[in-house]
């Protein structure tokens, strides 16, 4: 029916976020043989915008300035393909007492359904489910680094915002992750994908290389302004209109 409907629209033109949902879309039965473009979602970067005081915003909350903050959300944490079991199980390992050494924590996670561990090696914050964009951007503000364990996942706002803020992510190179973070200047990506151990080993090697790395965080924030800034895709979808017209 799909295919029925939408091959009477001879002018119907794709675009997606994601150069890996582009991918998909080349493939697909319904839009195969249609035109496809790729122009990446935009972010409001003032809104989303470094904190002005970001040492005094996480001296706040009691975090202090040899902890490493590791943030984790999404709507629903439960859900299989965010990957928040995988985080779990890599915590799990990370925060046991030979495997941790003289490495300090704080894990902040918001949304429902998370089960992050309990561990009284570290400080875990749970704040259940963020309506409001001023809190998000203090959240993902005042982290170190976002741990994004997602194993299916097209353009996640998650990593845009945080990117904005010039926090990096964490993530698998998988689906639209592998494109959104440069691995070693805008985060690192894990190879061995659904992997806990392998993600366990890439908290431990940003923590030990790059906790503190203001370098990564301004190429972070740079990266964002660059592809997600408003007039930036605004201009590349006029320029898609006037080519179709």
């Amino acid at each position: 029916d799909k295919r029925l409907n939408l091959s009477g629209i001879p002018s119907l033109h794709v675009t997606t976020p994601s150069r890996f949902l582009k991918e998909s879309v080349e493939t697909s039965r319904i839009f195969g043989d249609k035109n496809i473009s790729h122009i990446e979602n935009p972010i409001d970067l003032e809104v989303f915008s470094p904190l002005e005081d970001r040492d005094g915003t996480r001296a706040s909350l009691g975090v202090e300035p040899d902890e490493c903050v590791l943030v984790f959300g999404n709507y629903h944490n439960a859900e299989v393909r965010k990957g928040g079991d995988l985080l779990q199980r890599s915590l799990n390992l990370l925060f046991d007492r030979d495997e941790l050494g003289s490495r300090k924590f704080t894990v902040i996670t918001f949304g429902t359904g998370h089960n992050m561990p309990d561990s009284r090696h570290i400080k875990l914050m749970t704040l259940g489910s963020i309506q409001d964009d001023a809190m998000l951007r203090d959240i993902l503000g005042i982290a170190d680094v976002l741990c994004f364990p997602s194993l299916e996942d097209n353009y996640p706002n998650s990593i845009i915002e945080a990117g904005a803020l010039g926090t990096p992510t964490i993530a698998y190179r998988s689906a639209g992750m592998q494109e959104m973070v440069v691995n070693g200047e805008t985060g690192l990506l894990v190879d061995k994908v659904a992997c806990a151990t392998a993600f366990k080993d890439a908290i431990k090697y940003f923590h030990d290389h790059h906790f503190g790395d203001e370098a990564m965080r301004r190429k972070t924030r740079a990266r964002a302004s660059l592809m997600n800034a408003p007039a930036v895709v605004g201009q590349r979808y006029r320029s898609l209109y006037e080519t179709i017209h």
